[in-house]
Formats: structure tokens, C-alpha cells, sequence
């Protein structure tokens, strides 16, 4: 029987080359590409790293996406086809920064109400990374650019278009594969919020990212509404930050 020793076909034999084990080193690859870089950039400017680092790291993403023959249009990055369903976008968008807001309250006070304290309290890492934002216009329209291009557009593109289609490859023909595509994405969108927000931030980013997920789904994978809700949401806190409001 004809034998060999070549790494790469041993390798292929340990993990043969199926659409679940392409989605697996996807995720796996750019998750750790966005997290390194990230952690490499942060002794250089530690407020801007995570925004520099998503960029950049998408940019590779849009090059790979397009020698595999795709696109974050087919993702969900386009308009929807019809005069009323793109009448829609802004109301969805608005639905969006409404169950966002919904969402980070109702875990907050939650956590509150089972006597998670730090729950409640005013997240330090915010203020921390923000300390620039009250009442320094530059600094507010600073952060507003990069709040819409990083997190309103960035996040979506990452955390729901990229992860949620490859879990959902991954978890294909599992009995909750719906559900699993989107929970595992929230949970890695919690987790990049961690860094500076501590555990509150991870528990409130997670369930705002399962929010964010299941309204992908039920928008038919379009991404705009979220975009539209996500910059919207941040520009609102943005706006509290520069002002300082009290609410």
C-alpha cells in the first residue's frame, strides 16, 4: 500500500477541506488577526487601537472575500430592491437604536436587580477612553467619524455580515443552527468590548450583539438598518458625553 510523508496531506487527512473546516480557520484566522493587531497597536495609542485595528483588518477581509468570488454586498451591504423596502431603511434604523438602547438597559437593571452592582455603575472605561469628548468639539466630531465608520459600519460588517455567515456555515445541519450563528458572534462582539469596559461591558456588548444578530436575520441579512441604528446609538451617547447630560 503506497505510503506518504508530506505534512500537507497528512494535515489535509487531520482536517480534510469541507466548507465547515474552511469556515472554522475564517473565523479563527481573522478573529485572531483583529485581536494580535490590536494588542500591537495598543502601547502606540491605546484609545484608537481597536477602530485602527478593525479597519485595517477588514480591508484584508475585503480583498480575501474577493478572490473567494464574494462580496459584502452579497453579505448584506446594499440597498434592497423596491421603492417602499428602502422607505423602510430609515424606520428599521430607528427600530434599531431603540432595541439597542432597550437592550442595554433592561441587562443593566437585571444585573442590578440580582445584586450585580457594577452593573448599574457608570462604566470608568468610557469615561476613561472619552476623557477628551466634554465640551471639546474637536474631539467630539473625532470620535463621531470613527463611531460611524468603525462601529457603525466596521462592527456590522465584522460581527454580523462576516461571523454570523460563517457560524451559520459551520453550524449547518444542527438543530439550533439559526440561534448558534448568532450567539457565538455577540459573544465575540462582547468580548472586544471587554478591553475597556471590563465585565460590564462584556455582558452588555453580548446581549446588544445577540439583539444586532437576530435583527440581521429578521432585516434578511441586510446590514444598512443596522448601520443606520448602530451610528445613530452612538452619536446619541457621543452627544450625552460632549454635553454632559445627565440622564
Amino acid at each position: 500500500m503506497p505510503t506518504t510523508d508530506n505534512p500537507s496531506l497528512q494535515a489535509n487527512k487531520a482536517w480534510p477541506i469541507t466548507a465547515k473546516s474552511i469556515a472554522a480557520r475564517e473565523i479563527l484566522g481573522f478573529s485572531a488577526l483583529v485581536v494580535l493587531s490590536k494588542f500591537a497597536l495598543d502601547p502606540v495609542t491605546w484609545r484608537f487601537s481597536a477602530p485602527i485595528t478593525l479597519l485595517l483588518s477588514l480591508v484584508i477581509l475585503t480583498f480575501y472575500l474577493h478572490r473567494r468570488g464574494e462580496s459584502w454586498v452579497a453579505l448584506g451591504l446594499r440597498f434592497p430592491d423596491g421603492f417602499k423596502a428602502r422607505f423602510m431603511l430609515l424606520p428599521k434604523g430607528l427600530l434599531t437604536t431603540v432595541a439597542i438602547i432597550l437592550t442595554g438597559v433592561l441587562v443593566a437593571k437585571t444585573g442590578a436587580w440580582l445584586g450585580f452592582d457594577f452593573m448599574a455603575n457608570e462604566n470608568q472605561g468610557i469615561v476613561k477612553r472619552l476623557e477628551d469628548v466634554p465640551g471639546n468639539l474637536p474631539m467630539y466630531l473625532l470620535w463621531l467619524g470613527i463611531s460611524w465608520l468603525s462601529a457603525g459600519l466596521g462592527e456590522e460588517l465584522f460581527f454580523r455580515a462576516f461571523l454570523i455567515s460563517r457560524f451559520n456555515r459551520l453550524f449547518e445541519g444542527f438543530r439550533f443552527q439559526r440561534l448558534l450563528s448568532i450567539l457565538f458572534p455577540a459573544l465575540a462582539f462582547g468580548l472586544v468590548h471587554f478591553y475597556y469596559q471590563g465585565l460590564q461591558g462584556l455582558i452588555i456588548a453580548s446581549c446588544i450583539g445577540f439583539t444586532l444578530g437576530a435583527l440581521y436575520l429578521k432585516f434578511g441579512r441586510n446590514l444598512l438598518p443596522l448601520i443606520i441604528g448602530h451610528g445613530l446609538m452612538d452619536s446619541l451617547s457621543l452627544t450625552v458625553f460632549y454635553l454632559q447630560l445627565d440622564v
